[in-house]
């Protein structure tokens, strides 16, 4: 089963903020500091992206020189 691009997930609890703390020191490529900005800029940040959202954001923070084994 695959969610369509502009399904808007409704998490009930915060979990971006949590997740970019733990991501930016990891990989601190634009993207993850771009969601870094915007959950620093937001007090709350469910409901706010579509899974098409996700895939680009996943695909541009992974798809690097990294891994190879890494693809989107």
């Amino acid at each position: 089963m695959h969610l369509h691009v502009l399904t808007q997930p409704q998490p009930g609890h915060e979990y971006t903020k949590g997740n970019v703390k733990f991501g930016i020191k990891v990989l601190q490529s634009e993207p993850v500091k771009k969601l870094e900005a915007f959950a620093n800029e937001n007090k709350q940040t469910q409901g706010k992206f579509t899974i098409g959202d996700e895939k680009v954001r996943r695909c541009n923070e992974l798809n690097t020189d990294l891994d190879p084994r890494i693809s989107c």
